[in-house]
C-alpha cells in the first residue's frame, strides 16, 4: 500500500521481494518437463505479462526516480532473465536485451510516462490531474511531473506538443516505434563496443525464432554460445589449461583452433565459426564446445580432479 511516507527506494525493495517469489512460480509453470519446446515462450510470456507490470508498477507517476534506483530496477530485470533461463550471472545485460528484443526498465517506464501524459492531457478539462499538468506547463515548473515528461519526450526526439488532440492509437504507435528504434541503436552501439556481443552486430533479430522452436535448455545453449558464456576455466578467469595441448588457456578461441583438441575429439572445427553470425555456424560451434566440455569432464574424473 502506497502512503505519503512511501519512497521510490522502498518500492524498489518491495519489488525485489515480490519478484523473487514470482520467479519460483514462473519456473514451476514454465518447466520444460511439462511444457516441452514451448517452455521458453511460456517463460517469456509470464515475464512480460505478469512480472514486468509488477516491476514497473506506478513508476510513471514518480518525479524523483534517481539513477541508482533505476539501476536497481535494471538489475532486477537482468537477474530475472538470467534466473528464468539459468544463465551465468556474468552474462552481459545488453547481450540479453539484444537477444530477447527487450527494452530496458528505463525505456519501459518512459513509455508508460508518455502514455499517461497523453491520457491526462486529452481527458476532461475539469479533471484535477489535467489542471495540475496544465498549470505546471503554463508556469514551466522545473520540479513538476510535466517537466519530467517533457524531458523524457526530448530524449527520444518526440514532440510532446503533438500529444494533445491526437488519437491514442497514433500516439501509442509513434511512442512505441521511436523507443524501439532508440533501443536498437543503443543495442548495436553496445554490440560494436563489447567483444562478447560481437555476433550481434548487424543482427535483425536475436533469439526470437529460436524461442519459437525450442525449449529453455536449447535457448540457453544458443545464448551461451552467441555471447561466449561457456563454463570454461580460461573463459571465466580460473586460469585452467586446455585439455588438448595442456599449454594454452582454456578459452573458446583456443579450443576451436587447437589441433590437439581436434585430434582427441576426432572432430574438425572451423575458424570461421568464431565470428560467424549464421545460425547454422552458431549451432556447429555449440555442438563442438559441448563435446569439448564433456571431454574435459571425463579428463577430470580420470585424473581425480
Amino acid at each position: 500500500m502506497i502512503t505519503e511516507s512511501w519512497t521510490i527506494e522502498r518500492q524498489v525493495e518491495e519489488v525485489y521481494k515480490k519478484v523473487k517469489g514470482m520467479l519460483v512460480e514462473a519456473k514451476r509453470i514454465g518447466n520444460e518437463m511439462s511444457t516441452g519446446k514451448f517452455s521458453s515462450q511460456v517463460l517469456l510470456t509470464i515475464y512480460e505479462k505478469t512480472m514486468v507490470p509488477v516491476i514497473t508498477y506506478n513508476l510513471e507517476t514518480w518525479t524523483d526516480v534517481r539513477k541508482k534506483d533505476m539501476d536497481k530496477l535494471e538489475k532486477i530485470q537482468a537477474d530475472s532473465v538470467k534466473s528464468l533461463w539459468q544463465l551465468p550471472v556474468s552474462t552481459p545485460y545488453w547481450g540479453l536485451l539484444n537477444e530477447f528484443g527487450m527494452d530496458t526498465m528505463e525505456a519501459r517506464v518512459d513509455y508508460k510516462k508518455l502514455m499517461l501524459y497523453h491520457n491526462i492531457i486529452n481527458s476532461e478539462e475539469s479533471r484535477l490531474s489535467r489542471k495540475v499538468v496544465e498549470a505546471q506547463r503554463k508556469y514551466e515548473m522545473q520540479n513538476g511531473w510535466y517537466h519530467e515528461v517533457k524531458e523524457t519526450a526530448k530524449k527520444y526526439d518526440i514532440e510532446i506538443e503533438n500529444a494533445e488532440g491526437s488519437k491514442k492509437s497514433e500516439w501509442k504507435r509513434k511512442v512505441k516505434k521511436t523507443i524501439k528504434e532508440k533501443m536498437k541503436r543503443t543495442g548495436q552501439e553496445k554490440a560494436s563496443s563489447m567483444k562478447k556481443l560481437r555476433r550481434q552486430v548487424g543482427q535483425t533479430q536475436g533469439v526470437q525464432r529460436v524461442i519459437a522452436e525450442n525449449g529453455v535448455a536449447k535457448v540457453r545453449e544458443w545464448i551461451k554460445t552467441k555471447l561466449d558464456m561457456w563454463d570454461l576455466g580460461g573463459q571465466l578467469g580460473r586460469m585452467e589449461k586446455c585439455v588438448g595441448c595442456e599449454a594454452e588457456e582454456d578459452r573458446v578461441e583456443h579450443v576451436v583452433t587447437c589441433e590437439d583438441v581436434q585430434r582427441k575429439m576426432g572432430v574438425k572445427a572451423k575458424l570461421e565459426w568464431l565470428e560467424s553470425k549464421k545460425e547454422e555456424d552458431i549451432w556447429k560451434l555449440n555442438t563442438y564446445i559441448t563435446e569439448y566440455v564433456k571431454m574435459k569432464e571425463k579428463d577430470k574424473q580420470k585424473n581425480g580432479k
